[in-house]
């Protein structure tokens, strides 16, 4: 492979990478507060670039519960967690079916 070629493939690789990250970089969980009470775990604030869902998981990886959330600031999107034998509960924001964001709220009983 030339020097012109590897050039070209290592700039669009940092092109494709620099696009990815600027796509989600104003989808994101507000910091802390990570630890919850049950018999609910809110995440507070979600900022999305664009319309999509919040995906709620237990320690297993089942799907809990969806939230639709919309562009801007979401607040207080919650999820059920009555269930005792669930200890943490990881927030997936989706945008357009790719997860931009996630968080782990640790459940207190």
């Amino acid at each position: 492979m030339s020097i012109k070629n590897i050039t070209l493939v290592a700039t669009a690789v940092a092109t494709t990478l620099s696009f990815a990250s600027t796509a989600s970089a104003g989808s994101y969980f507000a910091a802390g507060n990570t630890n919850q009470s049950a018999p609910e775990v809110s995440t507070q604030l979600v900022h999305a670039e664009a319309p999509g869902f919040v995906r709620f998981y237990d320690d297993a990886g089942n799907l809990l519960d969806s939230q639709r959330v919309h562009a801007g600031a979401n607040y207080n999107v919650e999820v059920d967690v009555a269930n005792d034998l669930i200890d943490n509960v990881t927030a997936v924001l989706e945008i357009d079916g790719q997860p931009v964001a996630t968080k782990i709220y640790n459940v207190r009983h």
